[in-house]
């Protein structure tokens, strides 16, 4: 019995990623305040940072010295930011095929983040937040380089996706900054639904 319920859970969370990855229907936006530049830039950090620092440091319990917890630290905020600069730019500035070419240039190790709970919004708005989670934890990884090459784990896969579990959680709930943040996905997931495309999206993986 308990095999078969695993097999139930399994094939149930199996069809319920392909529904997340090619579900194409009618867009429904819960909208969330706009916040400014600077605002978003200044919550992004006091909401995701210490949570991020925190992984990040778990991942190294024995390999990363405490001399080096203040540098992480700074990386993870210049990565924060770094990351908020791209997601509310490039929707202005870029055209359609510009928002494609950022979409689809995660790698293909990329899993979809995933939360404890998430609120009753579309699988669209869902969707954008995960994609502007792994935006934002690319810019993070980016920004923590020199500090990977020096004291990376074996395996950095769960890192990865614990930054971007967290980041996913933490703009769940502050979804005014998720909003803000989302606008680039969120103008990707609108422009796939008139074309009446499926959602090309990275392989997943492990």
């Amino acid at each position: 019995m308990s095999r078969l319920q695993d097999f139930g859970k399994t094939t149930a969370e199996w069809r319920a990623r392909v529904n997340w990855m090619f579900c194409v229907s009618p867009v429904a936006w819960v909208a969330a305040p706009v916040l400014s530049a600077s605002d978003v830039r200044q919550g992004a950090v006091t909401t995701l940072c210490p949570a991020l620092v925190a992984v990040t440091l778990g991942a190294w319990p024995e390999g990363l010295p405490e001399v080096e917890h203040p540098a992480i630290e700074r990386q993870m905020e210049v990565g924060i930011l770094a990351g908020c600069d791209e997601l509310t730019q490039k929707v202005r500035e870029a055209s359609v095929k510009d928002v494609f070419a950022s979409m689809l240039s995660l790698p293909c190790c990329w899993e979809p983040p995933k939360a404890d709970k998430e609120p009753a919004w579309s699988p669209h708005q869902l969707r954008a937040y995960r994609w502007t989670a792994a935006l934002l934890v690319r810019s993070v990884r980016d920004a923590l380089k020199s500090s990977r090459e020096s004291y990376s784990p074996a395996d950095s896969m769960p890192l990865n996706r614990a930054l971007q579990n967290t980041t996913y959680a933490g703009l769940l709930n502050a979804p005014s900054i998720g909003w803000s943040l989302s606008e680039l996905p969120r103008a990707y997931i609108e422009q796939s639904v008139r074309d009446g495309n499926l959602l090309p999206l990275p392989s997943v993986t492990g």
